[in-house]
């Protein structure tokens, strides 16, 4: 067999699956040993005989560190303080769940963990969406939007960055900070039409980038979520916050149930209910983890493991139901009719409301 050679930096933070260390290095993914423990900036030599490589995935490679980029390398050490001081500070899965809200981290979780979220219906949550992202900018928009709209987009484009070199630069995580933004916008700033146009375009701008993105549900999911966001913030604006919370994440919900039932076959009623006892904790999950990663004040950390325990608690029960489930495929046209009824009653609603208002 051939001997093959792949240069380069490694780009994505690498994690742990399996009991191996994996990371990309150009189109290659790489497996390989715990340690040495490689990091965000190494600039990486791979030698590995063909037969070693299956779909791109090499194993146990020859590896050789020919340099670093500074600036990155510290960026993966602060990042690595983060998730042990996390991990110190609460039990697991807490700190799984804390991790994967805020940064991303997707080391090893037990696969009992991720199916038991899967059939809850709330596995998104426990990865960077554009809903955390837009989480966090929002939070950023209440405490900066009153020194002025030019402080907060400046405030806003730092956090981002900083987001998004501890996150990773993945493409499912560059589309959550997008499309975070996004909504972001129409939440803070109250600019509803312009905001669907910006999101409209920006989907456009990541199609031409790369045209595959069309059949990605990572993609078609966080497009819709987020114009689902945009869409019923206007129906919800003047309500108190419970009860837009409430109104948001019931419609996101009922916007994914088309594109649950093309890809999976069935949704899940159980789906929605869990998603409604769960998703008004995002927030504060969100918030809090991220003032305990810089500050680890004794309250925090007791009121975020009681956040969590709700929330595994609700998983759990959720969990041990067996009904609810409904098993059907929806084809191309059913969607299409779907949400062009989806978007009718919205349009509808906004008028009725727009109407009532001026009146």
């Amino acid at each position: 067999m051939g001997t093959g050679v792949v240069e380069g930096t490694i780009l994505k933070h690498p994690y742990i699956k399996n009991g191996r260390q994996a990371f990309q290095v150009g189109n290659l993914t790489v497996m390989t040993g715990l340690y040495p423990k490689y990091k965000l900036g190494d600039m990486i030599r791979v030698i590995t005989n063909e037969d070693k490589a299956v779909l791109g995935i090499v194993y146990y490679p020859h590896l050789e560190v020919t340099g670093h980029i500074g600036f990155l390398n510290k960026i993966s050490d602060f990042r690595d303080r983060i998730i042990r001081k996390i991990q110190k500070l609460l039990p697991e899965p807490h700190a799984d769940l804390v991790l994967g809200m805020t940064i991303g981290h997707k080391d090893d979780v037990p696969s009992s963990f991720n199916e038991m979220l899967k059939k809850v219906g709330i596995i998104h949550v426990v990865v960077v969406s554009g809903y955390n992202v837009s989480l966090v900018l929002t939070l950023v928009g209440i405490i900066l939007i009153r020194l002025g709209r030019a402080v907060f987009f400046a405030g806003s484009i730092i956090v981002l960055f900083v987001f998004l070199l501890i996150a990773g630069l993945d493409p499912p995580i560059i589309r959550a900070v997008i499309m975070g933004s996004i909504s972001t916008l129409a939440l803070v700033l109250g600019e509803y039409k312009r905001t669907l146009y910006l999101l409209i375009l920006s989907a456009f701008m990541m199609l031409a980038v790369n045209p595959r993105y069309i059949s990605d549900i990572s993609f078609q999911m966080t497009f819709m979520a987020t114009m689902t966001v945009v869409l019923v913030s206007p129906l919800a604006r003047g309500l108190p916050v419970v009860l837009q919370e409430t109104l948001i994440i019931f419609s996101v919900n009922i916007a994914m149930i088309p594109l649950i039932s093309y890809y999976f076959g069935s949704f899940s009623l159980l789906g929605l209910v869990s998603n409604i006892l769960l998703l008004w904790e995002v927030p504060f999950i969100t918030v809090l983890g991220i003032v305990l990663m810089i500050s680890p004040f004794a309250m925090i950390k007791i009121v975020l493991i009681a956040l969590l325990d709700y929330f595994l608690l609700i998983c759990e029960a959720v969990d041990k139901l067996n009904f609810g489930v409904f098993q059907y495929q929806m084809n191309l046209p059913a969607i299409m009719v779907y949400y062009f009824v989806f978007t009718f009653v919205l349009r509808v609603l906004y008028l009725v409301k727009a109407d009532s208002t001026e009146t």
